[in-house]
């Protein structure tokens, strides 16, 4: 026999020894196998008990008792060896009754726990099959997905678990149960949609009573739906589901006549199931809240970003009008923004000239009207009509309304809105904007927008001429900054001059240096300077074509050539062609020369030289200013054959600067390239020796002297580079720490100094304190939201509170309070003792109730005498009338007013969230009718609402014995403040 073959009857052997008839038969064959081995072959016939083994076995094993089976053989053949080969008889048959009993009773004990056994086994496999079917679908609902994939994935699920394929799911809408969901023979009730009203079938007698149906025997139930499509179904589970305090849908499982009825095991199963079910209905309907809730804030943020748009719009037009853009420009930008914000193609702006408008600006199809130059007179068009009237003028049709321009180009206009510019009463143009036709027409809010650039427009109309003026004033200041800088390479050569003196520098040196700069700055390739030595004037300094003069020494007499002129008038003297001028010297070498200038070097009122510069042929003359910086040359080459004189100069003209420079407000900053200080003046520093100490230092250092935080030079080293890496000036807001503890805030400027390559030099730093305003800002926002008597956060504040407290007390479960605090008499107080009193009072009633909330509660002040509190985390009412104990034991010391002491009490209502309550206001609305009710019972009390009570008969756990309500026909207490 093959390997395969053995395999393959080894493995039916097995099959069939695990069947009860297989085991009936082996047994059988066993007792026989027994008893010939006790007759035959001599074995004892005591070995006939083992053959009680396989009986014990097959009765702990199977769960029929296949047990009684194997008793008869067992015992014929234990008893024929008995009878047949015991030598006593007698004692033989006895034991072996015994045994017969013994094995018999053990028998039916092990059958019996193997049944329990069995059966344990069996709630725990399907307990764990329950809870990994539970387990899977919670973990799709917080995964995601649509909620009708989960509503099915619950369905199989349940019916898989229950070995069903049978059922289906009803789900609420409106006034009726439709059915969304069915598997196995109900499917048609899915594809039909099958509807059932309340008290209809499972699924509505569920729905009607919010309880759980177990049908035994569904044909003979009283609510079945008569439909020959149901004959199948044997017994039936319906669950409802549940969402919100309200049955939202109903979960049904059905089995056939072949299948056993439910237990309450599955009946447990399909109630998990349906919870689940209910908690994914739920979470769908919480979904589609949100997404409303999201809508509706996307529709008020883009309400907010079209006002930002506009404000920013606004903004960018004031920055540009007050920096004095083009006037013209500044017009355009006004169209083109305008027309861009209210999404129109096409407009313009007329502007007015005597007796006409004309049309300055066009965009879109409006462009037509700049290009023509149309004007218009009163009631021409819409701009016609609103220079006669005066407001603005908005039509749904441009193309179709009978006041339109006879144009053909403004045939495919539609919705155009047209608004005035004024200056003062008077109507200086009109701003027009208008869509393409079949676009939507202008709302209130985009009439308002064109309004408000108009508005601009008027300004710029009404600021043209200041434009104008500055322009002018902006030219004097560009040339005046020109001479500036002209004089500050001026003063750049002294002080280069200035350092060669204090470095040991000789004359010539020095003059060789303030030629070359003269000739670099007056872009001149020729110069020298001339010396009066022994009556007669020598070249002490060449380069260029006059480089020979200085070598050979040359020597000019008075009178004779530029230098010898000047020394005989002692002015300077411009030569437009030196190698033309008739009194030039005689030398072939000086041929080439243009344009010339010489100046006289005087020191001590005395001339002693002569410098002069000279160009090309070729190039231009100098100019006057030109000749103006030769000149300040010329006074810098006699500074330095006075250099005493001029360290006294230098050091003057620097005092002059700093003392200029420390009486400026603003703090003021010179940095090198490595954000190293190279100067400070007073307002940055007013200490003389710190400021001295920080040059050559950088932030860090200097915050590190002062005690200032590190964070403050990180954040200013952030800006040094950002300007020297951008070239650009940088603005921001600064606050920094004093040592008095308090913050002040500066606005600082970084103005990054370029050279002539592009190269950041140094930087500068301004920096004003705008500490009061910053302070006034911070004051204005804390009053938008705090009453200003007590310092307790406003309605406003509360009310926001309130609304996010609700919503942690529905995610965590928490539960939350609202107390209504109202003064008793306190009208009295104020009549008795005046306002003034009345307010200090309040202010202490203020410190009181902080003082007895723990931290995360809320107190405000609503208004007159009305205080509420608003108490978190609390797990029911007793905690909340805790609280309410506390406040009205703040209460019972007396008040000191003017002088006197004062006992005032209060009434405190109630109100405790519950998870139906979603509204703040209807909370605090709850709060305010027990606080009343709490007065009218007598005032010094507190009182908890309950809607199920009618409010004339609500008591609260704090009001005193004895305590009757108002008798009918009294009025409420006034909320005036009288309490």
């Amino acid at each position: 026999m093959s390997d395969e073959a053995f395999r393959r009857v080894a493995g039916r052997a097995r099959a069939w020894a695990q069947q009860p008839q297989g085991w009936v038969a082996a047994y059988g064959t066993l007792c026989a196998g027994a008893l010939v081995a006790v007759l035959r072959l001599g074995v004892p016939y005591s070995a006939v008990v083992l053959l009680a083994g396989p009986v014990l076995l097959a009765a702990a094993r199977f769960e029929r008792r296949v047990y009684a089976l194997m008793l008869p053989p067992a015992a014929s053949a234990t008893l024929l060896a008995v009878v047949l080969r015991a030598p006593d008889l007698r004692e033989a048959l006895v034991a072996w009754g015994g045994l017969a009993v013994t094995v018999a009773a053990s028998s039916e004990l092990l059958y019996r726990l193997g049944r329990s056994h069995r059966v344990a086994q069996e709630q725990l496999r399907r307990r764990a099959a329950l809870l990994d079917a539970l387990h899977t679908t919670t973990v799709r609902l917080l995964g995601g997905g649509p909620s009708e994939d989960l509503l099915v994935h619950v369905l199989r699920r349940a019916c898989a678990l229950l070995e069903t394929p049978h059922g289906n799911l009803f789900l609420a809408e409106g006034g009726r149960m439709r059915c969304r969901f069915a598997l196995g023979a109900t499917r048609w009730m899915q594809e039909e949609g099958i509807e059932v009203l309340p008290g209809q079938g499972l699924a509505g007698h569920v729905w009607q009573t919010g309880k759980p149906v177990v049908v035994g025997d569904y044909a003979r139930w009283e609510h079945r739906i008569p439909d020959p499509r149901l004959d199948f179904v044997r017994s039936a589970a319906a669950m409802p589901l549940v969402g919100n305090g309200r049955v939202t849908g109903v979960i049904v499982v059905l089995r056939e006549a072949s299948h056993p009825p439910f237990t309450a095991d599955d009946v447990l199963a399909v109630e998990r199931f349906a919870e689940v079910a209910s908690l994914v209905v739920q979470n769908s309907d919480l979904y589609r809240r949100t997404e409303r809730e999201l809508a509706r804030r996307r529709q008020a943020e883009a309400q907010l970003r079209r006002k930002h748009d506009l404000l920013r719009a606004l903004h960018a037009t004031t920055e540009e009008l007050l920096s004095g853009t083009d006037f013209d420009s500044l017009l355009v930008a006004i169209v083109h923004r305008a027309t861009g914000l209210l999404t129109a193609t096409h407009g313009n702006l007329y502007l007015r000239e005597g007796d006409v408008m004309r049309c300055r600006v066009g965009v879109g199809a409006a462009r037509w009207a700049q290009q023509a130059g149309v004007c218009l007179r009163p009631g021409e068009g819409m701009v016609g009509r609103v220079w006669e009237s005066g407001q603005s003028f908005v039509v749904d049709d441009y193309a179709a309304w009978p006041g339109r321009l006879p144009f053909p180009e403004v045939d495919d206009l539609g919705p155009a809105i047209t608004v005035p510019l004024r200056v003062g009463p008077e109507v200086v143009g009109a701003l027009f904007a208008a869509r393409s036709r079949g676009e939507r027409g202008f709302t209130d809010e985009e009439v308002d927008a064109a309004t408000r650039f108009a508005h601009l427009a008027s300004l710029v109309l009404n600021s043209a001429s200041l434009y104008r003026a500055a322009r002018e004033e902006l030219e004097r200041r560009t040339q005046a900054e020109e001479r500036l800088r002209r004089r500050q390479q001026l003063l750049e050569a002294l002080h280069v001059t200035t350092q060669g003196l204090l470095s040991g520098l000789g004359t010539n040196e020095l003059l060789h240096a303030i030629v070359r700069r003269a000739c670099q700055l007056l872009d001149s390739a020729h110069g020298n300077l001339y010396l009066l030595e022994d009556g007669v004037l020598r070249c002490r300094v060449g380069l260029g074509n006059m480089a020979w003069a200085g070598q050979e020494g040359l020597t000019v007499r008075r009178g004779e050539g530029m230098v010898g002129r000047v020394w005989e008038s002692g002015q300077p003297l411009v030569v437009e062609d030196y190698s033309a001028w008739p009194h030039r010297l005689p030398d072939p070498r000086f041929d080439g020369l243009g344009g010339a200038v010489s100046v006289p070097l005087f020191a001590s009122g005395q001339f002693v030289g002569a410098f002069s510069v000279a160009r090309d042929r070729a190039c231009p003359p100098f100019s006057a200013d030109e000749v103006e910086t030769v000149v300040r040359f010329g006074q810098l080459a006699s500074l330095v054959l006075h250099n005493a004189r001029v360290t006294q100069a230098v050091d003057e003209q620097r005092a002059f600067y700093e003392e200029l420079l420390d009486h400026v407000p603003s703090d003021i900053a010179v940095l090198d390239r490595q954000f190293r200080y190279l100067y400070l003046n007073r307002s940055a520093v007013r200490d003389p020796e710190l400021r001295r100490w920080a040059v050559g230092r950088d932030d860090f250092e200097l915050c590190a002297r002062v005690g200032q935080d590190r964070s403050v030079a990180e954040r200013r080293r952030r800006y040094l580079e950002q300007a020297a890496a951008e070239g650009r000036t940088l603005e921001f807001e600064e606050e920094v720490r004093g040592r008095d503890g308090k913050s002040h805030f500066f606005l600082r400027r970084i103005h990054p100094v370029v050279d002539r390559d592009g190269q950041v030099t140094r930087l500068i730093g301004y920096g004003v304190n705008i500490t009061d305003r910053k302070r006034a800002e911070l004051r204005l926002a804390h009053l938008a939201l705090h009453d200003a008597l007590t310092g307790l956060p406003n309605r406003s504040l509360f009310m926001d509170r309130l609304q996010h407290a609700l919503d942690r007390a529905r995610r965590t479960g928490n539960r939350v309070a609202v107390l209504f605090v109202d003064l008793d008499r306190f009208k009295a107080v104020n009549d008795t003792l005046g306002h003034d009193a009345g307010d200090r009072l309040l202010q202490q009633v203020a410190d009181r109730l902080r003082a007895c909330l723990r931290a995360c509660d809320t107190v405000a002040r609503l208004a007159g005498d009305e205080f509420t509190v608003l108490v978190e985390e609390i797990v029911g009412p007793q905690d909340a009338q805790a609280v309410a104990w506390r406040v009205q034991e703040a209460f019972r010391q007396p008040f000191h007013l003017a002088g006197q002491t004062v006992r005032v009490t209060a009434s405190v209502g109630i109100a405790v969230s519950t998870p139906d309550l979603h509204s703040p206001e209807d909370l605090l609305r709850r709060s305010d009718t027990a606080m009343y009710q709490a007065k009218a019972m007598g005032r010094n009390r507190s009182l908890l609402f309950d809607e199920a009570v009618p409010s004339s008969t609500q008591e609260g756990a704090g009001a005193p014995a004895g305590t009757r309500p108002p008798a009918p026909g009294t009025s409420e207490p006034s909320r005036s403040g009288t309490g």
